[in-house]
């Protein structure tokens, strides 16, 4: 496993795509999931977001059109490069790629990554199309948003309580310990066990 790592990490063509991941990383998805998922935004419904993502696919566009916000770089081009305007998550990383490229080191970077932007701006104009002017959320009031709220994460039908929390809306009559029977039951793989002793 660490021969494979070390050629990993000595294979330009991997470390490229690790550079535009990272890339990516650092100028979009931190940005947006700090605005979205800092303290004090629990409240946020999703249906109230359409301004927020537009405003997300208008930056891609213009890191696409203009890489040189990225490359060219120095201390305060994150004002112009991460999506939320604030300072790097990670500044040694980011130096480091730039490093990289400028030495050479990652051969067509500039490419891979704005090809990679591309494939990403298509991906958030799928996923937000339903937001789109003259759709039903955007002629929809403030108070028929509210009235139909949605939260901005899934977070709360994530993990044992999330289930539980599913099931008991489902099936009011569910008790605790029947829940926590079939949870045991489905972990624990208890059909597969019974197959295998009854045949």
């Amino acid at each position: 496993m660490e021969e494979n790592l070390d050629k990993a990490l000595h294979d330009m063509a991997t470390l490229v795509e690790l550079a535009a991941l990272t890339l990516y990383s650092q100028l979009i998805t931190k940005p947006y999931m700090r605005l979205v998922r800092a303290p004090g935004t629990e409240d946020l419904n999703v249906l109230n977001l359409s301004l927020l993502h537009d405003d997300l696919k208008n930056h891609i566009k213009t890191i696409i059109n203009k890489p040189s916000v990225i490359f060219d770089f120095h201390p305060d081009s994150y004002l112009c490069a991460t999506f939320d305007k604030k300072p790097w998550d990670d500044l040694l990383v980011i130096q480091a790629i730039i490093d990289m490229h400028n030495a050479g080191t990652l051969p067509h970077l500039i490419e891979v990554f704005v090809a990679f932007l591309g494939g990403a701006l298509e991906t958030w104009e799928q996923f937000t199309k339903e937001f789109a002017a003259g759709g039903l959320i955007a002629l929809s009031s403030a108070e028929e948003h509210e009235l139909t709220a949605m939260p901005i994460t899934n977070d709360v039908n994530e993990g044992i309580l999330g289930m539980w929390r599913r099931h008991s809306c489902d099936k009011p009559s569910l008790t605790v310990g029947h829940f926590s029977n079939q949870a045991a039951f489905t972990h624990n793989e208890t059909q597969r066990f019974y197959e295998c002793i009854v045949y």
